[in-house]
């Protein structure tokens, strides 16, 4: 009966440990299941990384080419392509929209000052922005790449070295040059008055060429 006893206890101990063991090892995978996430992968799925723009630079075109893909028409109701809407801060710090200038031709150029070619259109898009001032409905806009070699120092001393007044618009992270494919400067787009790209010039833009389009775009 003794013997019986202890047998019973022996194999009651035996249950309870392996109970025990089976409670404190289920206990412990279900820890790790609900271990908390640190701060930063909390954040990284809350805030997924948001697209960047490459900072290649782009190719330097010497001789004006036009683009091909922008075709003149006369039927009025043809498909026209919208000028994309953007907004950048100009070398003075204000906030400048494509959008305020409608009503007007756009001479949208981008350009970088380490770029032969842009330094040498220059001298031609300050004069006829002087002209332009005087009253006529068309405006040239140039927007610098800020970024890679360019910096907003570099762009801005290029500026004021030169005395040029017209409107230059900082493009710091390459999101508008995007938008409108730059892949090779100096790059100018025409827009019209009602807002619709009329023409690519791809290279150097000259100033007879400039007159040329305000004329058709009368």
């Amino acid at each position: 009966m003794k013997k019986a006893s202890t047998i019973i206890i022996w194999v009651t101990a035996t249950v309870l440990l392996f109970v025990a063991a089976y409670v404190v090892n289920s206990k412990q995978n279900s820890n790790l299941k609900e271990e908390p996430k640190s701060p930063s992968s909390q954040n990284a799925e809350a805030n997924p990384t948001e697209k960047t723009v490459e900072t290649k630079e782009p190719d330097v075109v010497a001789t004006p080419e036009r683009n091909d893909s922008f075709k003149e028409t006369e039927e009025p109701d043809s498909d026209k392509l919208m000028a994309p809407d953007f907004t950048l801060r100009d070398t003075a710090g204000n906030e400048v929209s494509l959008t305020d200038f409608k009503g007007k031709v756009v001479f949208l150029n981008f350009w970088a000052s380490w770029c032969p070619p842009c330094r040498e259109e220059m001298p031609d898009l300050e004069k006829v922005h002087k002209e332009l001032e005087k009253g006529k409905d068309a405006v040239i806009l140039t927007v610098n790449l800020t970024l890679g070699r360019e910096s907003e120092g570099t762009a801005k001393g290029f500026i004021e070295q030169n005395g040029y007044t017209m409107k230059v618009l900082l493009d710091t992270k390459g999101n508008v040059a995007e938008t409108y494919n730059i892949s090779s400067i100096p790059t100018t787009y025409i827009i019209d008055k009602e807002g619709t790209l009329f023409d690519q010039m791809i290279g150097p833009i000259s100033e007879e060429e400039i007159y040329d389009y305000i004329d058709k775009l009368k």
